[in-house]
Protein backbone atom coordinates (compact mmCIF):
# COMPACT_ATOMS: atom_id res chain seq x y z
CA UNK A 1 0.00 0.00 0.00
CA UNK A 2 1.44 3.38 -0.97
CA UNK A 3 1.71 6.24 1.48
CA UNK A 4 -0.86 8.25 -0.49
CA UNK A 5 -3.50 5.52 -0.30
CA UNK A 6 -3.19 5.38 3.49
CA UNK A 7 -4.22 9.02 3.94
CA UNK A 8 -7.53 9.88 5.58
CA UNK A 9 -9.22 13.16 4.67
CA UNK A 10 -11.53 14.89 7.17
CA UNK A 11 -12.87 18.38 6.43
CA UNK A 12 -9.91 19.25 4.22
CA UNK A 13 -7.23 17.90 6.61
CA UNK A 14 -5.08 14.94 5.59
CA UNK A 15 -4.19 12.34 8.21
CA UNK A 16 -1.60 9.62 7.93
CA UNK A 17 -1.70 6.68 10.34
CA UNK A 18 1.14 6.98 12.84
CA UNK A 19 3.06 3.89 13.92
CA UNK A 20 5.50 4.05 16.82
CA UNK A 21 9.00 2.73 16.20
CA UNK A 22 9.44 -0.76 17.68
CA UNK A 23 12.01 0.45 20.23
CA UNK A 24 9.85 3.37 21.48
CA UNK A 25 7.31 1.24 23.34
CA UNK A 26 9.84 -1.26 24.68
CA UNK A 27 12.42 1.29 25.88
CA UNK A 28 10.69 1.71 29.22
CA UNK A 29 9.21 5.03 28.17
CA UNK A 30 5.61 5.95 27.72
CA UNK A 31 5.51 4.70 24.14
CA UNK A 32 5.47 8.24 22.78
CA UNK A 33 8.34 9.40 20.62
CA UNK A 34 10.28 11.84 22.81
CA UNK A 35 12.95 13.29 20.57
CA UNK A 36 15.14 10.20 20.03
CA UNK A 37 17.71 10.43 22.78
CA UNK A 38 17.23 14.07 23.80
CA UNK A 39 18.32 14.77 27.35
CA UNK A 40 15.63 15.42 29.94
CA UNK A 41 14.73 19.09 30.13
CA UNK A 42 16.35 19.85 26.77
CA UNK A 43 14.34 22.02 24.42
CA UNK A 44 12.96 20.39 21.29
CA UNK A 45 14.49 21.56 18.02
CA UNK A 46 12.42 24.18 16.12
CA UNK A 47 11.33 21.74 13.39
CA UNK A 48 10.02 19.39 16.10
CA UNK A 49 7.92 22.18 17.65
CA UNK A 50 6.42 22.89 14.23
CA UNK A 51 5.69 19.18 13.73
CA UNK A 52 4.08 18.99 17.21
CA UNK A 53 1.77 21.91 16.32
CA UNK A 54 0.73 20.21 13.07
CA UNK A 55 0.05 16.93 14.87
CA UNK A 56 -1.95 18.75 17.57
CA UNK A 57 -3.99 20.49 14.88
CA UNK A 58 -4.64 17.17 13.13
CA UNK A 59 -5.56 15.50 16.42
CA UNK A 60 -8.04 18.28 17.18
CA UNK A 61 -9.62 17.92 13.73
CA UNK A 62 -9.89 14.12 14.07
CA UNK A 63 -11.43 14.43 17.53
CA UNK A 64 -13.95 17.07 16.45
CA UNK A 65 -14.96 14.93 13.45
CA UNK A 66 -14.67 11.49 15.05
CA UNK A 67 -17.90 10.15 13.54
CA UNK A 68 -16.69 11.05 10.03
CA UNK A 69 -13.28 9.47 10.67
CA UNK A 70 -14.91 6.20 11.80
CA UNK A 71 -17.19 6.25 8.77
CA UNK A 72 -14.17 6.66 6.45
CA UNK A 73 -12.23 3.88 8.22
CA UNK A 74 -15.04 1.32 8.35
CA UNK A 75 -17.90 0.76 5.97
CA UNK A 76 -19.75 -1.15 8.71
CA UNK A 77 -19.84 1.88 11.04
CA UNK A 78 -23.08 3.83 11.28
CA UNK A 79 -24.16 6.52 13.71
CA UNK A 80 -27.59 7.93 14.41
CA UNK A 81 -28.61 10.38 17.11
CA UNK A 82 -31.85 8.43 17.56
CA UNK A 83 -29.84 5.46 18.89
CA UNK A 84 -27.91 7.48 21.47
CA UNK A 85 -29.40 7.37 24.98
CA UNK A 86 -30.40 10.83 26.14
CA UNK A 87 -28.33 12.08 29.07
CA UNK A 88 -30.38 12.73 32.24
CA UNK A 89 -29.61 16.17 33.68
CA UNK A 90 -31.59 16.10 36.93
CA UNK A 91 -29.77 14.73 39.99
CA UNK A 92 -32.56 12.50 41.33
CA UNK A 93 -33.59 10.48 38.29
CA UNK A 94 -36.38 8.29 39.66
CA UNK A 95 -39.88 9.53 38.82
CA UNK A 96 -41.95 9.77 42.00
CA UNK A 97 -44.53 12.55 41.42
CA UNK A 98 -46.65 13.79 38.51
CA UNK A 99 -47.06 10.38 36.87
CA UNK A 100 -43.29 9.80 36.93
CA UNK A 101 -42.29 13.10 35.29
CA UNK A 102 -41.03 14.67 38.56
CA UNK A 103 -38.51 13.39 41.10
CA UNK A 104 -38.86 13.21 44.92
CA UNK A 105 -38.04 16.94 45.19
CA UNK A 106 -40.80 17.83 42.67
CA UNK A 107 -38.26 18.80 39.98
CA UNK A 108 -39.00 17.88 36.37
CA UNK A 109 -36.62 15.08 35.29
CA UNK A 110 -34.78 16.68 32.36
CA UNK A 111 -33.00 14.86 29.55
CA UNK A 112 -30.93 16.29 26.72
CA UNK A 113 -33.16 16.53 23.66
CA UNK A 114 -36.47 16.81 25.58
CA UNK A 115 -38.79 19.41 24.13
CA UNK A 116 -40.81 21.71 26.36
CA UNK A 117 -43.83 23.42 24.82
CA UNK A 118 -45.29 26.71 26.01
CA UNK A 119 -49.06 26.32 25.74
CA UNK A 120 -49.62 30.09 25.82
CA UNK A 121 -51.45 30.89 22.56
CA UNK A 122 -49.63 34.22 22.09
CA UNK A 123 -46.14 32.75 22.45
CA UNK A 124 -46.55 29.11 21.49
CA UNK A 125 -42.80 28.41 21.51
CA UNK A 126 -41.17 25.03 21.86
CA UNK A 127 -37.76 24.68 23.49
CA UNK A 128 -35.25 21.84 23.16
CA UNK A 129 -33.09 21.10 26.21
CA UNK A 130 -29.36 21.29 25.47
CA UNK A 131 -27.76 21.26 28.92
CA UNK A 132 -28.21 21.95 32.62
CA UNK A 133 -27.08 25.34 33.94
CA UNK A 134 -27.98 25.20 37.62
CA UNK A 135 -30.52 24.64 40.37
CA UNK A 136 -31.87 26.53 43.34
CA UNK A 137 -34.63 26.51 45.92
CA UNK A 138 -37.41 27.14 43.40
CA UNK A 139 -36.29 24.84 40.59
CA UNK A 140 -33.65 24.41 37.90
CA UNK A 141 -32.29 26.42 34.99
CA UNK A 142 -31.66 24.78 31.62
CA UNK A 143 -29.82 25.80 28.48
CA UNK A 144 -32.37 25.49 25.66
CA UNK A 145 -32.79 26.28 22.00
CA UNK A 146 -35.99 27.71 20.52
CA UNK A 147 -37.18 25.13 17.98
CA UNK A 148 -40.53 26.60 16.94
CA UNK A 149 -42.80 29.56 17.39
CA UNK A 150 -40.18 32.25 17.84
CA UNK A 151 -37.32 31.51 15.49
CA UNK A 152 -37.21 32.24 11.77
CA UNK A 153 -36.15 29.11 9.91
CA UNK A 154 -33.55 31.11 7.94
CA UNK A 155 -31.96 32.38 11.16
CA UNK A 156 -30.11 30.14 13.62
CA UNK A 157 -32.33 29.32 16.59
CA UNK A 158 -31.47 31.40 19.65
CA UNK A 159 -30.12 29.75 22.79
CA UNK A 160 -31.86 30.81 25.99
CA UNK A 161 -31.90 30.02 29.71
CA UNK A 162 -35.19 28.44 30.78
CA UNK A 163 -36.17 28.30 34.44
CA UNK A 164 -38.38 25.36 35.41
CA UNK A 165 -40.14 25.78 38.74
CA UNK A 166 -40.77 22.86 41.11
CA UNK A 167 -44.22 21.37 40.73
CA UNK A 168 -45.67 22.65 44.02
CA UNK A 169 -48.35 25.35 44.48
CA UNK A 170 -46.23 27.57 46.77
CA UNK A 171 -43.35 27.67 44.26
CA UNK A 172 -45.74 28.23 41.37
CA UNK A 173 -47.36 31.25 43.10
CA UNK A 174 -43.97 32.76 43.97
CA UNK A 175 -42.81 32.26 40.37
CA UNK A 176 -45.88 34.18 39.11
CA UNK A 177 -44.87 37.11 41.34
CA UNK A 178 -41.32 36.93 39.94
CA UNK A 179 -42.63 36.88 36.34
CA UNK A 180 -44.79 39.94 37.07
CA UNK A 181 -41.79 41.84 38.43
CA UNK A 182 -39.64 40.90 35.42
CA UNK A 183 -42.38 41.91 32.97
CA UNK A 184 -42.76 45.29 34.70
CA UNK A 185 -39.00 45.89 34.65
CA UNK A 186 -38.81 44.98 30.97
CA UNK A 187 -41.81 47.14 30.06
CA UNK A 188 -40.76 50.23 32.03
CA UNK A 189 -36.96 50.17 31.79
CA UNK A 190 -36.13 48.10 28.69
CA UNK A 191 -38.98 48.41 26.19
CA UNK A 192 -36.80 47.17 23.30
Amino acid sequence: MTEESALIVVHGHFFKPFVLPANAASSGGSGVCDGAGAEEGAAAPPQRASKDKRQASMLTAVTANLVNVYAVCSRDFSYSLSNVPRRVLTKLTQGVHNAGWDNAEHDYICRVGDQIANENPTSGRTYEILDWLGAGTFGQVLKCRVVSGGADSAVEAPVIALKIIKNKPAYFNQARVEVGILQRLNHEFDPN
